[in-house]
């Protein structure tokens, strides 16, 4: 099992140009996915997306049941104990 964020809205540092992008605030917003399969890789885990709402607005007209993952909601969008024990069962 492992967890990396994924900062959707942040940009780029560096232009094609390689030259340093100045004057903008970077923007963490952050959802946290959580991987985990056995070692040779043959019984896989769903995914699990941890973000910071319940029901968030682009999901609007979507059945989250129907996706191939768990979504679950933190303040912070991070993977918390009590998260991780629901994951664990």
């Amino acid at each position: 099992m492992d967890e990396t964020d994924l900062f959707y809205c942040l940009q780029a540092d560096h232009s094609l140009a390689t030259k340093q992008l100045e004057g903008q605030k970077k923007d963490k917003e952050r959802l946290t996915v959580v991987v985990c399969c056995n070692g040779d890789g043959s019984n896989k885990v769903p995914l699990w997306v941890i973000g910071k709402f319940a029901n968030p607005r682009c999901f609007k007209h979507v059945n989250i049941d129907n996706l191939n993952c768990h979504c679950r909601a933190n303040k912070k969008a991070w993977m918390t104990e009590l998260l991780f024990q629901d994951f664990v069962r």
